[in-house]
């Protein structure tokens, strides 16, 4: 039977929260982002869904069914969370958190219980992505930061294709939350995040930066 594919053409306009964003060459930037990341980590044996960039704005990807919820990895503590915590804003954490979100209608925290009782999957496919998530972060970390950045945190979304779990998106700049090593601050959060069509442009151009060099 031959294999079923799906074809994920990026758009030239996003909208994330009730905003619209767009740059020129905005589908083109997604699509060699995301191609970089698929490839890179395919040389770590890492499952994903990736087959192949068929023109500028497409990537091709093995069929599959995607899963209701995401799981974020976070490597620092953010200043929400370091004054409930009390440590000091942007200090690393010893291991790498996992968080859990619901990927439509709308984006909730949830947690490991919520998705097993609503019975969004199995328990040891649940295990099978969190350490998927946390060989990935071995990896992004270790290439940010040989490039003198920080892996603030990104986000895994997962697929199911037959009996296998593929990793099947996204790096852009929604997604990996990266900064400097010498600009991280307390101002570090307002500068990870694009909140307008230019941040979002200099955020796309500073991962292509990162990625061709």
């Amino acid at each position: 039977m031959a294999e079923e594919f799906l074809d994920r053409v990026y758009p030239s306009i996003l909208t994330k929260d009730k905003k619209k964003f767009r740059y020129k060459t905005l589908a083109e930037d997604f699509a060699t982002i995301n191609q970089f990341f698929f490839e890179y980590l395919n040389t770590f044996n890492i499952p994903t869904a990736f087959v192949a960039k068929t023109d500028e704005k497409t990537l091709r990807f093995t069929s599959h069914d995607i899963m209701p919820f995401y799981i974020r990895v976070v490597n620092y503590i953010d200043p929400r969370l370091a004054e409930i915590l009390g440590k000091s804003v942007w200090d690393p954490y010893a291991i790498p958190v996992l968080e859990y979100f619901t990927a439509t209608p709308v984006e909730e925290m949830i947690s490991q219980n919520h998705i097993i009782a609503a019975g969004l999957t199995e328990v040891e496919s649940l295990k099978t992505m969190s350490r998927v998530c946390t060989k990935i972060n071995a990896v992004l970390k270790s290439y940010f930061e040989r490039r003198e950045y920080a892996l603030i945190s990104f986000d895994c979304f997962f697929g199911k294709s037959g009996d296998k779990l593929l990793l099947c998106g996204e790096f852009d700049p929604f997604h990996v939350r990266i900064i400097a090593k010498n600009d991280l601050s307390s101002a570090a959060e307002k500068i990870m995040l694009p909140s307008n069509s230019a941040d979002l442009k200099k955020l796309s151009e500073n991962l292509l930066t990162i990625i061709r060099t």
